[in-house]
């Protein structure tokens, strides 16, 4: 917890929103990120800012204050080493949990009230963010990596959820032979005589085993 009587401590933060980040400094005396966004009014009001915009070529813009409106936000990001220390939590959903709010996908787990389950945590959520700990969140559409975080908090207002989620690997199971056959289905039969030549294996689909140029 930041003492108060100690004065306002400065947060490093990340703010994504569909099409901008916004990274600065706000001064505070709260807890943690999440107490700091919900009893925020509606614009949040960000020191020595940096933004840009997701697949823009210009440079970096730079301000000594950036005004964000939080109905845009997606998710906040905490830097590590700036993040104070909060309350230990009065309990966590054990289950993973996935907040799909387009074009982002925030995975991890949720801080609930004490006693509360998962389904009765999240339907008594008041605030707009709700915060997620060992969280993981990427975006494919803008070519975000994955990137982990110890804390994050996401927009509930804005959420799909989806609990308990386990990620699962769509190939897993399917043998080579089975994806050449697939693609060799999407091939014009040009293509597929000239791969043929070209020495090509595929699926045979009547006896179920390779054969060099078949259909």
């Amino acid at each position: 917890m930041v003492d108060s009587a100690a004065g306002p401590a400065l947060i490093a933060v990340r703010l994504y929103t569909d099409h901008y980040l916004v990274r600065g400094s706000v001064a505070t005396t709260r807890e943690g990120l999440v107490d700091l966004l919900n009893g925020t009014s509606d614009y949040f009001v960000l020191e020595n800012a940096f933004f840009d915009e997701f697949g823009s070529r210009e440079i970096i813009g730079q301000a000594s204050f950036v005004q964000v409106n939080l109905a845009m936000v997606i998710l906040a990001v905490a830097e590590e080493t700036s993040e104070p220390a909060g309350e230990a939590a009065p309990s966590a959903s054990r289950d993973q949990v996935l907040f799909a709010v387009p074009p982002y996908r925030i995975t991890g787990r949720v801080k609930l009230p004490k006693g509360q389950d998962l389904r009765g945590g999240l339907t008594g959520v008041s605030g707009r963010f709700v915060e997620v700990t060992e969280a993981t969140y990427w975006s494919e559409p803008l070519n975000e990596p994955r990137t982990r975080a110890p804390l994050v908090a996401v927009n509930h207002r804005r959420s799909h959820v989806v609990s308990p989620y386990e990620e699962r690997d769509v190939w897993a199971g399917v043998d080579d032979g089975t994806i050449r056959r697939s693609e060799a289905e999407d091939v014009p039969p040009a293509e597929a005589a000239e791969a043929a030549e070209s020495g090509l294996w595929v699926m045979d689909s009547d006896i179920g085993s390779l054969a060099r140029g078949e259909t």
